[in-house]
């Protein structure tokens, strides 16, 4: 069974991984880089160089998951921390 001092443990070193990944990935940039390429691509001007679009689509896909991903951890440390705070230890 698992002691819950390791749980809060966990729930920390999950925290702490998610400051990390935050401070190592340009969020913004890349954020702002997805609304660029969404422009590019609603505009239709793009799709005249298909290699082009191709390369476009790649790149927003990659930065796509790369956002969603670190939102889901989020969202994941944010659960356990929420059910820790709801759950005190006895």
């Amino acid at each position: 069974m698992v002691q819950m001092s390791n749980v809060l443990q966990m729930i920390s070193e999950c925290k702490e991984k998610s400051k990390l990944l935050h401070s190592m990935i340009p969020i913004k940039q890349h954020q702002d880089r997805l609304d660029q390429i969404d422009e590019s691509i609603n505009t239709g001007n793009v799709w005249n160089n298909p290699q082009h679009a191709a390369g476009l689509m790649k790149e927003r896909q990659k930065i796509s998951d790369l956002l969603s991903d670190l939102a889901k951890f989020d969202e994941q440390s944010s659960t356990f921390s929420e059910f820790i705070d709801a759950f005190p230890s006895e």
